[in-house]
């Protein structure tokens, strides 16, 4: 599931045109890139560290009023 926080709701709308597909899309490509560097037997074994990973891309997110 994926939560959007619209921080400024005027740059959310004028920068993004679809917020919701835009957000999506981010969140499959950062799952593909974290889940392709590892092996599938290392990511079954390391599923804490990887999610942990995953939830710190949203500090990264460059800021588009979401």
């Amino acid at each position: 599931m994926i939560f959007l926080r619209v921080i400024d709701p005027r740059q959310a709308v004028v920068e993004v045109s679809d917020s919701i597909h835009q957000t999506s899309q981010f969140a499959q490509t950062t799952l593909r890139s974290v889940l392709g560097e590892v092996e599938l037997d290392e990511l079954l074994a390391r599923r804490e560290k990887i999610n942990m990973r995953l939830q710190s891309v949203s500090i990264r997110i460059p800021p588009r009023g979401m």
